[in-house]
C-alpha cells in the first residue's frame, strides 16, 4: 500500500465519522528543493496534512487552498489539495531563530484562509482568526463556526512523515438523545487525545483504531492514494514575469537576454527570452 493516502472511517452505532491522512514521499517531494529548518518542516507537514483532512470533509471538485499570512518571521505558509488527491505546499519568510510553532505568535493578528476553487469556476473563502496556539485548534474552530460540526483534529509531523487524524460529529441519524450524542462524542474525543505523537505516526490504521475504539463497531474504508503534483508551466512562469509590469520587465531584459525563474513549489527552472515572453503575453490575451 502507498505510504501516502487518506483513509476514512465511520462509527456504525454513533453519528461520528473520521479520517486518517499519512504523508511520506509526497511530503519530502514538497521540500526536496528547499532548505527548510526543522521547525518549518513541521509547520509545512501539518499544513500539508490538514488540507486533505479538510478536503475529504467538504464535498467539492477542484482545489482547496489552506494558507496563513503574516509580516514576519513566516510571511506565508500554504498547502493545496486537489479533489484528485494531489498536494503541494510552500513556506516563505525569514526564520533563522525560529524555535516555536505557536500559531498565535507566528501569525499574530493574522488570519487562516480556507479557499475552495471549484472546477466550475466558483470560488469560496472562509477566514478564521489565528487565535489558538495550534493549527489543529484553529481548524476545529473553523468547523464549529462555519460548518456547525463539532470536530477534533490532531496533527503530527517529525520532519519526514506527517500524519493527521480527524473526528467529526454528524447530524442526528443513529441517536436522537442529545445527552447520549454528547456522551458518545466526548468519549471518542477523550480517547483520541490519549494517542501519542509516536503512536499516531507509527501505528498501522487498523491497530490505531482498535487501540482507541476496540469496543466500537468502526468501519475503515479503502485508502485513497495522495501524490505530490505541481502544475507549473512555462506560460504560468511567463505570466509571473508579466505581472512585474512592462517597464520593470523591459529593464530586466536589457540587463540579461534570458531570464531564469524557478517554481518555488517544485524547483523546476524555466529559461525565457524576449520572444518567449511576448508569445506568452499573446497567449494570455487570446479570447477563450
Amino acid at each position: 500500500m502507498s505510504q501516502d493516502y487518506s483513509k476514512r472511517f465511520l462509527f456504525q452505532e454513533a453519528d461520528i465519522r473520521g479520517c486518517i491522512v499519512r504523508l511520506s514521499n509526497s511530503f519530502t517531494d514538497c521540500y526536496s528543493h528547499q532548505e527548510y529548518r526543522e521547525p518549518i518542516l513541521h509547520l509545512l507537514g501539518e499544513f500539508l496534512t490538514a488540507a486533505p483532512l479538510l478536503g475529504n470533509s467538504l464535498k467539492f471538485t477542484g482545489r482547496l487552498v489552506l494558507q496563513a499570512k503574516a509580516a514576519e518571521p513566516v510571511s506565508l505558509v500554504m498547502s493545496e489539495f486537489a479533489s484528485d488527491s494531489k498536494i503541494r505546499g510552500i513556506v516563505r519568510g525569514s526564520y533563522p531563530e525560529l524555535d516555536s510553532l505557536d500559531m498565535s505568535s507566528l501569525f499574530k493578528d493574522g488570519t487562516l484562509a480556507i479557499t475552495i476553487e471549484s472546477s466550475q469556476g466558483e470560488r469560496y473563502q472562509s477566514l478564521v482568526p489565528v487565535s489558538a496556539s495550534t493549527l489543529s485548534e484553529c481548524l476545529s474552530y473553523y468547523f464549529q463556526q462555519s460548518e456547525q460540526l463539532a470536530t477534533q483534529i490532531i496533527l503530527h509531523c517529525d520532519g519526514r512523515t506527517a500524519t493527521g487524524f480527524m473526528l467529526q460529529q454528524l447530524p442526528t441519524q443513529q441517536l436522537h438523545s442529545e445527552e447520549s450524542r454528547d456522551q458518545q462524542w466526548q468519549h471518542c474525543c477523550l480517547m483520541a487525545s490519549t494517542i501519542s505523537s509516536r503512536e499516531l505516526l507509527d501505528l498501522p490504521d487498523e491497530l490505531l483504531i482498535s487501540k482507541l475504539y476496540g469496543d466500537w463497531d468502526v468501519s475503515l474504508y479503502k485508502p485513497v492514494p495522495i501524490n505530490f503534483h505541481c502544475d507549473c508551466s512555462q506560460q504560468r512562469m511567463a505570466n509571473a514575469l508579466l505581472a512585474l509590469g512592462e517597464q520593470e520587465l523591459k529593464d530586466l531584459l536589457e540587463q540579461q537576454q534570458t531570464l531564469s525563474i524557478q517554481c518555488e513549489f517544485c524547483g523546476e527552472s524555466y529559461q525565457m527570452g524576449r520572444d518567449t515572453i511576448i508569445r506568452a503575453a499573446q497567449g494570455r490575451n487570446k479570447p477563450h
